[in-house]
């Protein structure tokens, strides 16, 4: 552990800037080293998401705020798809354009957008179970494993969490690094975690503002894993974090966290 420890103190150490060590500014950045902003698998079957105005959701932002949980007692009930095109919307959906550059909803640094998303999805209606890729510009799903194990391996990778194995659909975040470190360098690798953060918020606000949806954020699982079952170079494209969504009873938030108090008795 204490090696581990010394580790984590070298990375904050070599990612870092500091007043004593001067800074090069004129680092310059390669364009021909910047991978670009899109990831798409061209030879997938594409599912799409429905087009529609999702900036009119109703919910303030402060009601979302306020009712913010991480509830993981999901039903078995489906969740739509027009929920799922919104939470994917709400977190990585263009939001505006400049010229052709796509902005989204989530903040990145330098608008370079590193973060992927994956979907491993057990029960959203019109979608077969299987992994997906979220086609950011096209706005649709693209799949890439169309496996019902794929769920229970999922399951197997983050230490048998049934909050993954119950939820209708668990988001997978991965980084193209090289997206970032073209630009910033060492310090892209403390960038991704703030990006992967700021999706993750926005996905859990989302889910607050939709009626019985519940989140939970999930950094506990195998690396190694879960970038063998999304079949990612984990060198060039580790995973960040995961989040399980599915319905909820909506009758409270103590009732729809029950199983976390139940093993905190």
């Amino acid at each position: 552990m204490n090696d581990q420890f010394e580790t984590c103190k070298e990375f904050l150490k070599a990612t870092g800037y500091y007043t004593n060590i001067p800074f090069d500014m004129e680092r310059s950045c390669d364009m021909a080293d910047y991978p670009g902003p899109y990831k798409d698998y061209p030879e997938a079957k594409i599912f799409d998401l429905p087009k529609k105005d999702y900036s009119q959701c109703p919910t303030p932002v402060g009601k979302a705020l306020s009712n913010r949980r991480s509830l993981r007692n999901f039903l078995e009930t489906p969740i739509s798809i027009d929920d799922l095109g919104f939470l994917l919307w709400a977190t990585q959906g263009i939001t505006t354009t400049i010229g052709e550059y796509g902005l989204r909803a989530a903040p990145s640094a330098g608008a370079l957008y590193p973060i992927e998303t994956y979907v491993v999805v057990r029960a959203v209606e019109t979608i077969p179970q299987g992994i997906f890729h979220f086609n950011v510009k096209n706005f649709t799903l693209e799949l890439l494993k169309d496996e019902s194990s794929c769920v229970y391996d999922l399951f197997e990778a983050t230490f048998d969490q049934e909050m993954v194995r119950l939820a209708a659909v668990n988001f997978v975040w991965s980084a193209i690094i090289q997206r970032s470190a073209f630009k910033y360098y060492e310090r892209a690798y403390r960038y991704i975690y703030e990006d992967v953060g700021h999706i993750s918020e926005n996905l859990q606000l989302a889910c607050a503002a939709l009626d019985k949806i519940g989140c939970t954020a999930n950094g506990a699982f195998y690396d190694d894993r879960v970038a063998s079952l999304l079949d990612l170079d984990i060198t060039k494209e580790p995973v960040l974090l995961m989040a399980s969504v599915g319905a909820v009873s909506g009758v409270g938030f103590l009732e729809d966290m029950r199983d976390y108090f139940e093993r905190m008795k």
